[in-house]
């Protein structure tokens, strides 16, 4: 044969080839261009705005994170710096602040670069077990989700934590195995724990997941062996972490997580079931009432799925998540889908021990992504489970057009001709390097529908989330407290610079601005002369009074007078904040604050000119709080008798008898709390004959909500389970089923105790 006849015929390569040797080009290029560019944006939007951490989680950084990062730089490790997190952070961020700048800076920066390298992970990782369509959409709606998207611009700990996570989850979702790639996996998963111990998701899908799944083709004996390589790694960077808590504490692991899911199980209205000296451990929380605690915990199964799909990706992300969910009934998931999906899976139930935020659902987020989207653009997956055997026989013929492209009538087998070994690959495992796992673009590059329905949905998703971004970005710049830095450059002025004195504050901002130690307010104080105890005990030299103490509670009238005891000074005053100094020398139980009897009289007496029932309400609400804050509950009942005697004296009429029921029900707790049980039940049965009549179900649920704790004090237990059950069912009939639910716990409790009733 001639040799030029021979060459002629051999297989030119096809446009198919061609676009094949495009995508892969596209898979280097694509997440690092766009993580540029996301990086970019999102740092210009950051030095856009003030530079001051907002009040949400970044109270975290400057109350815990930050302080812990600077005793570390310090050189004092101690497991007392680290009562809920790890220590990893802190060694991340001492490493950002040895090339410079102050520490929210640094943590500024950490997070960037995690953010961006967190998209480039799942991306990758997508790209493995999806397909290039889902993985491309799912890099653009995170980098477009508002959790993720505030979060990486902001100081804390959530995106390092997730970048560890996922590269954990990146290294063991592999179907070829190897020995490095487990090793690395276990070792960066040990990494996560040690940010954050919610990170114990990971050995325990690792091992489930290596021994059962298995995305390779081994053995069971390469399985366990597997599994046991990867939790050794994971223990290897725990164990002098381990080993510093035991010396130091006695314990392994000293945590106080267990507070919070003792909070979620037992707060409210089940806190008086506590054990004396508290839950010493999980095991004992969950054995203490077994049946309730999986009663609850079922219940947040299913509540926090549904918080998740409304606020954590959105309700519109949430409908298309909620479909992909109906689909793992048609299409299971591969071997290697399974693999990915363990691990937010049983982080999702770990998370549902405690209270929903939506930043802790963060973790979860690609996974419900890759559901949703897989739903849009296909799983890339061709076995069916029965029910989706059965469902394409009846409506394959009806449906095949969705995934046949445009171009053609019908699938022709792909062209033959040398391609990459990668394209080669992804082709053999079917969709992995096609724009999409089912309906990809035929001979001639032509679209499918559903990749166009997908596009479409994507660019409305992308829209709606982008608009809540700069939402919420535009919130969070009218909410930060600016005026925070003009009292930090007065106190750095004032301080002597040498020394490094203490500050009490709601949060630490302020401490962190002025160069100080921060100490948090009192969680229980009856009067102020606690609370100065409490600032004495703790070497306070600084309180603060702003605007951020005010959102928690109002004493303005009190933190007045607090310059008219020796040895406490207003140093600082303006429209948003006071600052007081103590005295180094001032001793204990010196401070008794509180206005002259004459000034609230004088106080009262305008509001009883003004003939306005809601001001001499509110009057005598505030000068009865200043009193009973200061422990003196008869003047405070006092006064809440007076404002009832004087609302009583005016016209009739709807204002006066709501704000007349409104002192009532403050007068009947403050003798719920002298004793005086039964004149609390008298106004109460006042309130639950005027709330009959004017048809108020909800204040009148409150009514006898009120009145069965009166009767509980007394001992009148038929008669506090009668009132109970009747709130109960009034809230019932309102549709607050949860408050329902509280109370049904309570009559529970109450079932417990002997009835007895005295006339």
């Amino acid at each position: 044969m001639n040799p030029d006849n021979a060459k002629k015929a051999s297989p030119p390569k096809t446009s198919r080839n061609a676009l094949f040797l495009i995508q892969e080009r596209f898979d280097h290029l694509f997440p690092l261009l766009y993580v540029l560019l996301f990086t970019l944006t999102v740092g210009v939007i950051h030095l856009s705005s003030p530079a001051i951490g907002d009040l949400g989680v970044e109270s975290d950084f400057f109350s815990e994170l930050v302080v812990s990062a600077q005793k570390l730089w310090q050189g004092d490790f101690s497991v007392d710096n680290y009562p809920f997190k790890g220590p990893f952070f802190s060694f991340a961020l001492v490493f950002v602040h040895v090339f410079g700048g102050d520490w929210y800076t640094n943590n500024i920066i950490l997070n960037l670069i995690c953010a961006g390298l967190s998209l480039i992970v799942i991306y990758r990782l997508f790209l493995r077990i999806y397909s290039r369509s889902v993985a491309v959409a799912a890099v653009l709606l995170l980098s477009a989700n508002y959790e993720f998207f505030y979060h990486a611009h902001k100081a804390s700990s959530d995106m390092l934590f997730f970048l560890l996570a996922f590269l954990s989850l990146h290294l063991l979702v592999r179907e070829k195995r190897s020995w490095y790639y487990i090793l690395a996996g276990g070792l960066v998963g040990g990494l996560a724990f040690l940010t954050r111990y919610n990170g114990f998701f990971i050995p325990v899908s690792g091992a489930i997941m290596f021994i059962f799944v298995n995305p390779g083709k081994w053995k069971i004996n390469r399985r366990l062996l597997a599994g046991t390589i990867f939790l050794g790694a994971f223990l290897l960077p725990c164990l002098p972490w381990f080993w510093a808590n035991h010396s130091q504490t006695g314990s392994i692991l000293t945590t106080h997580n267990l507070y919070n899911i003792v909070q979620e199980f037992y707060g409210g209205a089940r806190e008086s079931e506590i054990p004396p000296g508290g839950f010493t451990s999980i095991y004992h929380l969950i054995t203490h009432d077994t049946g309730y605690f999986l009663a609850h915990y079922g219940k947040n199964i299913f509540s926090h799925l549904f918080l998740d799909l409304r606020k954590t990706v959105g309700q519109l992300v949430g409908i298309f998540v909620f479909f992909g969910l109906l689909q793992l009934f048609f299409i299971p998931p591969s071997r290697r889908q399974k693999s990915f999906l363990i691990f937010p899976l049983f982080y999702y139930l770990s998370m549902c021990a405690i209270f929903y935020l939506p930043r802790l659902s963060l973790p979860i987020v690609p996974a419900y992504y890759a559901l949703g989207l897989s739903f849009l653009f296909g799983s890339g997956n061709r076995h069916r489970s029965s029910l989706g055997k059965w469902t394409e026989g009846k409506f394959t013929t009806s449906l095949e057009w969705i995934n046949r492209p445009l171009g053609r009538k019908k699938d022709t087998p792909p062209p033959s001709g040398r391609i990459s070994g990668r394209a080669a690959a992804a082709r053999k495992k079917g969709g992995g390097a096609e724009f999409s796992g089912a309906g990809a673009p035929g001979a001639k590059g032509y679209p499918s529908p559903r990749m166009i329905i997908g596009l479409l949905v994507m660019a409305g998703l992308l829209v709606a989330e982008i608009a809540m971004i700069v939402s919420a970005e535009r919130y969070y710049r009218r909410q930060n407290p600016l005026y925070i830095m003009e009292v930090a450059r007065f106190l750095k002025s004032h301080q002597d610079p040498d020394s490094t004195p203490v500050i009490l504050a709601r949060k630490g901002h302020l401490a962190y601005y002025a160069g100080m130690r921060y100490q948090n307010y009192p969680q229980n104080w009856n009067n102020f002369r606690e609370f100065i105890d409490y600032a004495l005990d703790h070497q306070v030299r600084y309180i603060a009074y702003g605007d951020i103490e005010r959102m928690y509670f109002s004493a303005d009238e009190f933190m007045r007078q607090l310059p008219q005891n020796e040895g406490i000074d207003l140093i600082y005053e303006d429209s948003h904040a006071l600052i007081f100094s103590l005295a180094e020398w001032m001793p204990e139980g010196r401070v008794i604050p509180g206005m002259q009897e004459e000034d609230f009289t004088n106080l009262l007496g305008e509001a009883e000119r003004s003939r306005d029932p809601e001001r001499i309400m509110y009057t005598c609400k505030n000068i009865a709080s200043l009193h009973i804050t200061g422990g003196d509950w008869n003047a405070g009942i006092g006064y809440f008798t007076r404002g009832m005697e004087i609302i009583r004296s005016l016209p009739d009429n709807p204002s006066s008898r709501e704000n007349l029921s409104a002192i009532r029900n403050y007068l009947s707790q403050s003798y719920l709390e002298t004793g005086r049980y039964r004149e609390g039940i008298q106004l109460q049965q006042e309130n639950i004959e005027l709330f009959k009549r004017s048809g108020d179900m909800e204040a009148l649920a409150r009514s006898h909500l009120l009145t069965y704790r009166h009767f509980e004090m007394l001992k009148e237990i038929d008669k506090a389970r009668e009132h109970l059950e009747i709130s109960r069912n009034l809230y019932l009939g309102l549709g607050n089923r949860k408050m329902a639910r509280s109370i049904d716990q309570i009559l529970s409790r109450l079932g417990n105790q002997p009835g007895r009733d005295t006339d």
